[in-house]
C-alpha cells in the first residue's frame, strides 16, 4: 500500500532534482538535460558581484515579509467575520465567493489587474480620478502594495478554510458562557483566537 505513495513521491519530488545540475553548466539545449559543458559557480559568482545583487535580495524580502504577514492576519481575521454570520446561506454564499479567486490563474490575476490599474484606461484609475500619468503596476512606490493586496486578495478566502474550521469546533459552552459574563462580539472572537 506504501508503494504508489512512494512511486508518486520518486517521479514528482525527487527524479526532478536532476535538473538542479543545470545550474552549474553552461546550458546547451541541444544536450537536453545533460545541458552542456560542466562551468560549477561561474553563474553564482555572476550572480553575487552583480551590481543588481543587494537591491534584488532588499525587493525579495520586503515583498515576502510583507505578503507573509498581510497574509497571515487577513484569513484570520476574515474567519472571524464569516463566522460572525448566522444566516447559513449567507454565510455559504460569502465563503464561495471569497474562496473563488483562489482558482485563478496568475495571468489571469495579471489581466485582471492591468484591466483596473492601467495608466490610460484602468476602472480603479478613472474611479479614483488619478492623474494618467501614474502607472501603479510599474512605479517603484506601487508595486509591492500592488502585489501584497492582489495576493492577499487571491488567497485569503482559501487560506481562513483552517480558521473557520478550528472555530466551528469551538464548544458552544464557551459562546453562552461568554454571553453570560456579558462579552461582546469582540471580546468572543478574541477569546476564541486565545482559544486555539
Amino acid at each position: 500500500m506504501v508503494f504508489p505513495a512512494l512511486a508518486i513521491i520518486l517521479v514528482f519530488n525527487y527524479i526532478p532534482m536532476y535538473g538542479i545540475q543545470l545550474a552549474f553548466r553552461e546550458f546547451d539545449f541541444t544536450k537536453g538535460l545533460t545541458g552542456g559543458e560542466f562551468v560549477g559557480f561561474k553563474y553564482f559568482q555572476q550572480f553575487f558581484e552583480s551590481p543588481m545583487f543587494q537591491t534584488v535580495i532588499v525587493n525579495t524580502l520586503r515583498i515576502s515579509v510583507t505578503t507573509l504577514i498581510f497574509g497571515f492576519i487577513a484569513p484570520i481575521l476574515l474567519a472571524l467575520i464569516i463566522n460572525q454570520i448566522r444566516n447559513p446561506k449567507r454565510k455559504k454564499v460569502m465563503q464561495t465567493a471569497v474562496y473563488l479567486p483562489h482558482f485563478i490563474s496568475t495571468v489571469v490575476m495579471v489581466g485582471i489587474l492591468q484591466v483596473f490599474l492601467s495608466p490610460e484606461t484602468g476602472v480603479l484609475v478613472n474611479l479614483l480620478n488619478l492623474d494618467s500619468s501614474v502607472n501603479l503596476m510599474g512605479s517603484d512606490n506601487t508595486f509591492v502594495p500592488v502585489y501584497v493586496i492582489s495576493e492577499v486578495w487571491q488567497h485569503c478566502g482559501w487560506n481562513s478554510i483552517i480558521y473557520l474550521a478550528a472555530l466551528s469546533s469551538i464548544d458552544t459552552q464557551l459562546y453562552e458562557s461568554a454571553d453570560i459574563d456579558g462579552a461582546n462580539r469582540f471580546q468572543k472572537s478574541s477569546m476564541l483566537i486565545y482559544q486555539h
